[in-house]
């Protein structure tokens, strides 16, 4: 070995020395604190004692709030700051520190040592006992009754207490508390940590609590009486009210089913009648000049028939389809009927007249729609209408009527030719018919938006179905005449009543390849002011669609503090689709209920709580996704000029025609008199056309203005037809009629006339 290797030796030994020193004396430096590279609970702790970093640690630890979970879910929180809350790491750092090897404090170089240490808690137990005491479901298990019973509330409702299941040891649930506190956990769950008692009722128990889940369906009545708008649903209490009990439990017959108290229901229905019926009941009405009028009852208001609901009670309510939890609505029989139903009979749609200012007024849903002056008296007390307003009347110049001067003799109107003064009297109702007829020339030039006649569905059993008419058809024509809408089928199927049957040529919807189906029409009866002719049979029209997918969601309302949003769908306890009448409904009984909603693919459970609008009827604020007809099935109704107005004319013919035979129809009886409409359906039905557009409502007019053409036309002596009459018989004798006859016969006239206006306004109002 030469002197160089030597040396290179010498060096490395020197070197290897040194290192070694080094190593020994930080392992010797690191014996009294933490190794190199140790991290607790994010603090850097190399070379530090315990009492330093114990020190830190607490100066970054605050008393944490201890979270206590039930079997339900519920949580209660303590909030440890209140009741003397000390932590202390040391010991957990002690055993950590003896834990590190100093000599292997290399290590560290390599892995970082890193640790969370749970402090060491105290906290003042007493103090935690009155902050335990203090939660609500130990101050609820305190007061608990330790066994079952059945009960009544306040209101007459069967309660069930049940003292036995979920009971909490709440001795046990303290220490449990406690223990976690002081291990410097967060969560106490009750369940998982064995703090509920394990009790097993025995026989009676159980069969008190049998009875209770027959009387808890009971009590969950979905009879929901519908009184127009309003809603009264039958609650807990009522139903409670409708059992016979004894020794305070319903009595059960020996099949089980309970035993009705029929003076009960009796009652129950009297006070519902009492509460809701508007016949002789007097009212309070708010008329347009601000005065408030108290209104007697009179002869107008709605009367529930209490024997027969009654008897609907006795029949339905031990019925197991009724106690389902889904509310049915139910509308009453009535002795007496109305136009509005309710505690609010008289509605926001109706007619004021003003006998003082000898004003009316319409009200079309609350708001003023029509202001006019009248005349409620007659001339001779000078209370007649004013001049130069609506109301007013044109009179010939006639000397029957009052002295006229010589010089105008010849043009006085008992001057003229029979045939001259019939063309006088006819120009009224010839004027109507012309009006009409241009009326539906500028309809059909500029076009009108229409719905194809597509059968969506046919009803089972209805003659349609009978006549094996099959969905997604489009009828073309009845008994050879072209339905280019439903209103011509409508009207072509109104007019076949009293008929044997009907032939209906239809087409599969975009298909060329016609077919004849003949439908039954013995025994068939319906209600054209209430019901289509095509639907009585069975016919169902392609239609707009609902789809529960909320496309707005009111600020500030229910629905929007609930959390819903748009694009949430709305779905039925099954999960499917919910009906959007049925949701109106349930929102209408203006109790809080729990809806299922879908988004982003996931099924949660919200609750509403209906709130009353400014108009005081149950809402909460949303809508949902209106889907209209599909393009496929819109049409335009529109033709060339010289083509429309020969539509224009076929038209009016048309309907004319149908008056006609309405007339006739009404007469035999083939028809109820129940659908004459008075000046209230038609200023309602003035009002909802001109919101549609300028072309329904130009529509309306013209249908309006032929029904007064044919109505002038009536042979009674008061009216245009009348008149005629007297002419016509004035040429054939070659005088006119005696002006007894004339007399008897207006007075005549008039009276069928007045009665026939008080028949047409009773209908209407009952409409209301």
């Amino acid at each position: 070995m030469n002197k160089t290797t030597k040396r290179l030796l010498f060096a490395v030994l020197i070197l290897l020395l040194f290192l070694l020193t080094v190593y020994f004396v930080l392992a010797l430096y690191y014996r009294e604190g933490f190794s190199l590279n140790t991290w607790i609970n994010g603090v850097y702790c190399t070379g530090k004692t315990v009492e330093e970093v114990n020190s830190e640690l607490l100066s970054h630890t605050e008393a944490p709030d201890v979270v206590i979970v039930d079997k339900a879910g519920e949580k209660y929180t303590i909030t440890l700051a209140d009741v003397d809350y000390h932590a202390d790491f040391s010991s957990a750092l002690e055993a950590y520190r003896q834990e590190q090897n100093p000599y292997l404090w290399v290590d560290n170089v390599l892995f970082h040592s890193r640790r969370t240490l749970a402090p060491a808690v105290t906290v003042d137990e007493e103090a935690l006992r009155r902050a335990y005491n203090a939660l609500d479901f130990v101050q609820t298990e305190q007061k608990r009754i330790k066994d079952y019973s059945l009960t009544r509330d306040a209101e007459g409702a069967y309660v069930f207490t049940d003292g036995l299941s979920d009971r909490i040891d709440l001795e046990k649930a303290f220490l449990a508390l406690k223990q976690i506190v002081e291990n410097g956990q967060e969560t106490l769950n009750l369940q998982e940590s064995g703090c509920y008692y394990e009790i097993t009722p025995d026989e009676s128990q159980k069969a008190l609590r049998n009875l209770w889940k027959e009387i808890e369906r009971f009590q969950t009545c979905d009879i929901v009486y519908c009184f127009g708008e309003e809603r009264h649903p039958m609650t807990a209490a009522d139903c409670a009210f409708f059992l016979t009990a004894e020794n305070g439990l319903p009595v059960q017959d020996e099949k089980g089913s309970f035993v009705l108290d029929e003076e009960a229901v009796t009652a129950y229905v009297q006070s519902m009648a009492e509460e809701y019926d508007g016949y002789g009941r007097t009212r309070q009405f708010h008329s347009t000049r601000g005065d408030v009028i108290t209104i007697d009852g009179g002869t107008y208001g709605s009367k529930m028939d209490r024997k027969k609901e009654t008897a609907y009670l006795l029949e339905h309510l031990l019925d197991p389809g009724v106690h389902t939890g889904t509310p049915q609505s139910h509308i009453p029989s009535y002795e007496r009927e109305a136009f509005c139903y309710g505690k609010n009979d008289i509605g926001d749609t109706y007619i004021e007249v003003d006998m003082t200012e000898q004003k009316m007024y319409y009200y079309e849903k609350g708001v003023l729609k029509l202001e006019t002056e009248i005349v409620t008296g007659n001339m001779r007390r000078r209370m007649g209408t004013p001049e130069g307003v609506i109301g007013g009347y044109v009179k010939m110049l006639d000397g029957r009527n009052e002295e006229v001067p010589a010089e105008l003799k010849s043009q006085a109107f008992e001057s003229k030719s029979v045939a001259q003064r019939a063309f006088v009297i006819a120009a009224g109702p010839l004027a109507n018919f012309i009006f009409a007829i241009l009326a539906y020339w500028v309809i059909y030039s500029v076009g009108i938006p229409s719905v194809k006649p597509v059968i969506e569905n046919v009803t089972p059993n209805s003659p349609a179905a009978m006549a094996q008419i099959e969905p997604n058809s489009q009828i073309l024509a009845i008994d050879g005449k072209n339905t280019p809408d439903w209103e011509t089928i409508n009207l072509l199927l109104t007019d076949k009543l009293g008929s044997d049957s009907v032939e209906l040529t239809l087409t599969p919807f975009g298909e060329d390849q016609p077919y004849q189906r003949t439908i039954n029409l013995q025994n068939w009866t319906f209600e054209p002011d209430k019901e289509t002719a095509f639907e009585t049979l069975g016919i169902n029209p392609v239609s707009s669609k609902v789809e529960m997918t909320l496309s707005k969601v009111v600020e500030n309302s229910p629905a929007e503090k609930a959390g819903l949003l748009v694009g949430d769908k709305i779905l039925a306890e099954n999960s499917t689709a919910l009906d959007w009448k049925a949701f109106v409904a349930q929102v209408q009984q203006g109790q809080p209920f729990t809806i299922k909603v879908e988004r982003n693919q996931e099924i949660f459970d919200k609750t509403l709580q209906p709130e009353k609008n400014r108009e005081g009827k149950w809402f909460v604020g949303l809508s949902p996704t209106f889907l209209k007809v599909g393009e496929q099935y819109r049409t335009e109704l529109k033709y060339g000029i010289l083509d429309a107005l020969q539509k224009g004319v076929e038209k009016t013919g048309q309907i004319s025609w149908f008056i006609v035979k309405a007339i006739g129809k009404l007469l035999s009886g083939e028809l109820s008199f129940s659908s004459l409409a008075g000046p209230i359906s038609i200023a309602q039905g003035a009002g909802a056309s001109s919101n549609a557009g300028v072309i329904y409502f130009l529509s309306f007019l013209a249908l309006i203005s032929v029904n007064l053409g044919i109505m002038n036309l009536f042979p009674l002596p008061v009216l245009d037809g009348g008149h005629l009459v007297f002419l016509a018989a004035e040429a054939i004798k070659g005088k006119p009629v005696s002006e007894r006859v004339q007399n008897l016969s207006y007075r005549i006239g008039l009276t069928i006339l007045l009665i026939e206006t008080i028949f047409v306004l009773f209908n209407d109002f009952l409409r209301l």
